[in-house]
């Protein structure tokens, strides 16, 4: 039950985290999502449209992060992990994305107004080249989104792997009474 909580966590966190990144870029920049995804058929709304986005494109990032993560947490006969234990980490976690998203965002933008980057055929038949600037920023966040999140996953699991490998030698130090844990010796 453990390890489904700490999947369940990871979804529910990335479900959160996209909704509120598209609620920001989706009214940054509508056509990121009516342009650059396929159609859902509900209108044009930021909100609606960042919510459902929000949800579409994070469940399965949360699910494959979940998995990856209660396995570093529970697998093996070290320590146990819980996902009480890494809530802080999560939370710092997703903050952090979430900057580094912003930051790239920000980058997106003084692209798309470098003349340097210009739209594809296919987009600029379809966006003023003014709106060019923002669906650049759009677009950078999420790519950021995705990249960091991956390698910081990564990171959160070998993170995980050697907190339990700590937790396990400071056991087996304590159980064997060695230096650790060992009662001083009388006259030392």
């Amino acid at each position: 039950m453990a390890f489904l909580r700490i999947v369940l966590a990871c979804v529910l966190l990335a479900c959160v985290y996209g909704i509120v990144h598209d609620q920001v870029t989706a009214r940054l920049c509508i056509e990121y999502f009516t342009l650059a995804h396929p159609p859902l058929g509900l209108g044009e709304s930021p909100t609606v449209l960042g919510l459902a986005w929000g949800v579409l494109a994070t469940w399965w990032v949360g699910l494959g992060l979940g998995l990856a993560l209660a396995t570093a947490a529970r697998a093996g006969s070290w320590p146990k992990l819980t996902v009480r234990d890494l809530g802080w980490t999560l939370f710092g976690f997703v903050v952090v994305l979430f900057a580094l998203a912003m930051m790239a965002l920000m980058a997106g933008w003084a692209a798309g107004v470098s003349d340097r980057f210009k739209p594809p055929e296919l987009i600029a038949a379809e966006l003023s080249y003014e709106r060019w600037k923002h669906f650049t920023a759009a677009a950078w966040a999420h790519a950021a989104s995705y990249f960091f999140g991956a390698f910081g996953g990564i990171a959160l699991c070998v993170h995980l792997v050697l907190l339990r490998w700590r937790r396990a030698r400071g056991h087996a130090s304590d159980a064997t009474g060695s230096a650790a844990g060992a009662a001083p010796r009388a006259g030392a």
